[in-house]
């Protein structure tokens, strides 16, 4: 069963006082550092026809600086246009950016171009990096080479660090994948180019050393559409006490997923020896290919919640708006309205029909109990044809402006949908009233949506962004999150002891949330930057949005080369308040212009005191201290 969770905002992390950012005209310590060879870009061209899909996973907010999760120095890394992999560190004692040091050469680029590549950099442990490199062909869309490093680093901390390759897989070429490629059924989706590393885990488990790599590509599928496939590779090694080398790592499962609209999250973590991917995206994600599957999957069907005796089916649909939720109920035509009795409690409701009670559950939230109403429909067409009729309950929200992530507490046994899909899934509901005596079962066609936790149900409903955690194993989703309403600002992981934070902004502020998977997942307000989310809607040309680990500043970076950095609100010094007798808080904004040579900006991150930028040929390094 799907756990829908709730995301509750943490009162005491709001700022109600809050008034805006003083402009400061302290002056900022910025230093640069230029670039042995530009950084490797990739360039969409249009004469390849591609898609929103790959605009958006390759191009749009693509981040060309690599950080470590393992290491809380103000480190990073970017790769060049030879793909030479460079490490660029902020020496805090001296406040001043070191020249860029080189660890490794991705030598398998060969003779490729730099604006028809994209090398993206992972860091699953200590002493392991991941290095995908993925070159486009010009002839045609989708083909090219698709090299999957796995590396050695040593301590990555220890100065001077040796990268060395462990193993190397050509993703382009099934035989890299041996029977992993196939299942009994069928055959997995190619590796179309390009493709980037979304996230990766290292863990250990008996003899054995597992890597677990999620890599995002674009493919086609049977009608010619786009669909994001998350490749979900899982590497095994045989532990060895000699040395990390003497073994090699080998795929032991390929296990493909597909959606229609590009993830704004992806996570893997781990409960009961099963992995879980925790995704946020407007569309849900299904299995379409996994190299353990005893049985053929069927993505459009599969699902072990769904149930097969049609007592068990739906029993309502309901739709909502800031203010009101409807929700039908299908009756036998025969009933009518001074049969039926609908009682509204505070937080529940209740049905009975011919004296006998059919429905009785605890509401999502409370109502307004006395504005609450019902009508009988038997008129339209669509439900007459059917010899069923439609009750149709209007409940009104105690609290406007509140989203209701599910109907009833606890398991829910209906589901929600857009108002123009209404008349369609109507069909599919189970008769309330068919629990008594006298009535006749009608049959009902489930041609819509299976059941409330199928994968279907919010790929067709809503187009809004939707948290779900996904069982690798069972297939089926653990917990989801309606966040509807709330619009997506960023995300980034900060260590490798947590899944990363992400940003959602509610009415004119930016909230972070921080998913936990240990014990009992949940989703926790951990911080807030007050009025970012209005701040940043107004900057149309913004490219960057995020923060530092510590929460103290965001920052904004858009493409005319500004960037905007908001700090938390801090004391105020020699300043009193009058009335009060104490200090003020005052929090402060700082716009920095990078001037026309800088280009454009290809990647930035926020450390804790120090903001770093990159351009094509130089570094920047802002100190933030005002």
């Amino acid at each position: 069963m799907t756990q829908t969770i709730d995301l509750k905002v943490n009162r005491h992390l709001i700022d109600s006082k809050f008034e805006t950012y003083y402009l400061t005209t302290q002056e900022v310590d910025i230093k640069s550092v230029p670039l042995n060879d530009p950084v490797d870009e990739l360039t969409l061209e249009d004469k390849q026809l591609y898609s929103y899909l790959h605009f958006s996973a390759f191009s749009r907010d693509f981040n060309y600086l690599f950080t470590d999760p393992f290491d809380d120095d103000p480190i990073c890394y970017y790769i060049d246009s030879i793909f030479k992999i460079w490490r660029i560190e902020i020496d805090q004692l001296k406040d001043q950016i070191t020249s860029p040091v080189c660890l490794f050469e991705v030598t398998d680029g060969g003779q490729a171009k730099s604006n028809d590549s994209l090398t993206t950099l992972l860091f699953p442990s200590k002493d392991i990096a991941l290095i995908l490199f993925s070159q486009c062909s010009t002839e045609g869309l989708g083909e090219g080479i698709l090299k999957l490093l796995v590396v050695s680093t040593e301590d990555r901390q220890s100065q001077p660090a040796t990268w060395k390759v462990v193993n190397s897989f050509n993703l382009s070429d099934e035989t890299s994948f041996g029977s992993c490629w196939h299942n009994d059924q069928k055959t997995a989706k190619k590796f179309p180019c390009p493709a980037k590393l979304i996230t990766a885990n290292y863990r250990s488990e008996n003899d054995y050393d597992i890597l677990e790599v999620v890599i995002l590509t674009v493919n086609k599928n049977n009608d010619e559409k786009f669909e994001c496939v998350l490749n979900l590779l899982q590497l095994n090694k045989l532990k060895s006490e000699e040395s990390k080398e003497s073994s090699v790592w080998s795929i032991q499962r390929l296990h493909q997923l597909t959606g229609q609209s590009y993830p704004s999250y992806i996570e893997i973590d781990h409960e009961d020896k099963n992995t879980h991917l925790t995704i946020v995206s407007e569309k849900h994600f299904k299995t379409s290919f996994d190299s353990r599957e005893d049985e053929p999957v069927n993505p459009e069907t599969k699902d072990s919640n769904v149930e097969s005796d049609q007592d068990k089916g739906n029993m309502y649909v309901f739709y909502q708006n800031d203010s009101e939720i409807t929700v039908d109920f299908k009756l036998p035509l025969d009933i009518e309205a001074n049969q039926i009795k609908v009682n509204f409690g505070i937080d529940e409701m209740e049905i009975y029909i011919r004296g006998e009670r059919v429905f009785k559950e605890k509401l999502w939230q409370e109502i307004d109990r006395g504005e609450c109403t019902w009508t009988l429909d038997k008129s339209s067409k669509d439900y007459t044809k059917d010899n069923v009729s439609n009750l149709q309950i209007t409940l009104i929200k105690k609290q406007d402006d509140q989203i209701w992530c599910q109907l009833i507490k606890g398991e829910e046994q209906g589901f929600q949908l857009m108002t123009s899909e209404r008349s369609a899934a109507f069909q599919d509901l189970s008769i309330l009233a068919s629990g008594l005596s006298g009535f006749d079962r009608l049959k009902s066609v489930s041609s819509y949506i299976p059941s409330l936790t199928g994968n279907e149900q919010c790929d067709e409903v809503s187009e809004d962004l939707v948290l779900f955690r996904y069982n690798c194993h069972t297939k089926n989703l653990t917990h989801q999150a309606f966040l509807a309403g709330h619009q997506w600002l960023f995300s980034r992981k900060f260590d490798a002891d947590h899944l990363p934070c992400f940003a959602l902004r509610h009415d004119i502020d930016a909230l972070i949330w921080e998913p936990k998977a240990k014990s009992k997942f949940h989703v926790e307000h951990i911080a807030t930057f007050s009025a970012l989310g209005y701040v940043q809607a107004s900057k149309e040309s913004k490219k960057f949005l995020n923060c530092s680990p510590d929460f103290d500043y965001a920052f904004i970076a858009d493409s005319n080369n500004h960037i905007y950095i908001y700090k938390q609100p801090a004391l105020c010094e020699g300043v009193v308040n009058r009335k009060a007798g104490v200090r003020p808080k005052i929090a402060k904004q700082k716009v920095i212009n990078l001037g026309c040579e800088f280009v454009k900006v290809l990647g930035a991150i926020a450390f804790k005191g120090y903001l770093v930028v990159l351009s094509s040929k130089k570094i920047f390094s802002i100190k933030v201290n005002f």
